[in-house]
């Protein structure tokens, strides 16, 4: 019965929830190395028009349900590049395109972009066990347009672009191109190697008691 309880301890230990753990990427090939199957939007089809709804922008591919959280409804596509109204903040939800994990999110997300010194952008993310992280981002020009990409093995529900913490604006510019989803290449995840440790050790310390017993 210890072994039992013992058991049952380590298992209720090593599948509670914690902090999130992520990393961030600033070159492409650095990040696309943590993937396994993924998926480029760049904004090229020509189902994208120079301004649509949300339900519309979400549909041309169907990997990203966006919304623009500035001026409603009000997704711009010119040039190749995304930006929610050129001058407004938006999120991107990664919960039901292809490469989602068990529709909690992604593995890992990026893009390149440009925006607006003059406004402080952050990434305000939100991982598929709910718990969120804010990242502030670097100034970018369009001629020299900045990476960002997060992974995470908590995956990444969402994705705020704006102010701090997710808040809207209506000002500023930032525009993303090249936006790449993606699923983990296939390793066993630390939690469950653990907890399958943790079983075997505790059966065979009950295999011992009983032999301790007989």
């Amino acid at each position: 019965m210890r072994a039992l309880l013992a058991i049952a301890v380590a298992a209720t230990l090593v599948s509670s929830p914690a902090q999130a753990q992520f990393s961030t990427y600033t070159d492409r090939a650095s990040y696309e190395a943590q993937l396994g199957t993924m998926v480029i939007d760049d904004y090229s089809n020509p189902n994208y028009v120079f301004s649509q709804s949300n339900a519309a922008m979400s549909a041309v591919l169907g990997e990203t349900d966006y919304t623009s959280t500035g001026f409603n409804n009000w997704n711009l596509v010119t040039s190749g590049f995304y930006c929610a109204g050129c001058n407004g903040s938006y999120r991107m939800d990664f919960r039901s395109t292809t490469v989602s994990t068990g529709g909690f999110g992604v593995y890992g997300v990026g893009f390149d972009f440009f925006n607006d010194a003059s406004l402080p952008y952050s990434a305000f993310i939100t991982f598929g066990d709910g718990t969120t992280t804010n990242i502030q981002l670097p100034a970018s020009s369009y001629n020299d347009r900045g990476f960002f990409a997060v992974t995470s093995d908590r995956l990444v529900a969402t994705m705020d672009i704006g102010l701090a913490n997710g808040e809207t604006t209506y000002s500023g510019s930032f525009g993303q191109d090249n936006l790449t989803i993606g699923n983990a290449t296939v390793v066993p995840e630390p939690s469950t190697v653990v907890l399958l440790a943790a079983g075997l050790a505790g059966l065979g310390f009950a295999g011992r008691a009983r032999r301790q017993r007989a």
